[in-house]
């Protein structure tokens, strides 16, 4: 009953409901989203492991890196929600919101340019 609620979307009001009730339903797309990334790791390394056991190699690398990126995202990411909604229950309403907004997408989009930078380099040297 829960999993067929959580998993059919929809304009839910959690602040309603009981905490723990929303709090399950928050988290079972969290959770199987985490599921299939970890069947896409497995099924990453089952085709890579034809290649040799330095491509398996590189394939468990990149799958801890991107575990750190996500955990760094969801970190900022609950931090900028977090603050959004002061600001809205200040009474600032959407102009706070947005002020606060334009901090972590110049950060996003400069970070993003830090770490795009040395794989275009090696790239364009390589070629």
């Amino acid at each position: 009953m829960l999993l067929r609620e959580a998993l059919a979307g929809g304009d839910k009001d959690f602040t309603a409901m009981g905490l723990r009730r929303a709090v399950v339903l928050l988290s079972i797309p969290m959770v199987m989203e985490m599921a299939m990334e970890s069947l896409f790791a497995l099924v990453d390394v089952f085709f890579v492991s034809r290649l040799g056991v330095e491509a398996v190699a590189v394939v468990g690398l990149t799958e801890g890196v991107m575990m750190l990126i996500y955990s760094i995202a969801w970190g900022l990411g609950a931090g900028i929600n977090g603050g959004g909604q002061k600001d809205r229950g200040k009474g600032q309403g959407r102009g706070g919101c947005g002020r606060r907004a334009r901090h972590p997408y110049r950060l996003g989009h400069r970070s993003a340019l830090c770490l795009a930078r040395p794989v275009l380099c090696a790239r364009m040297c390589s070629g």
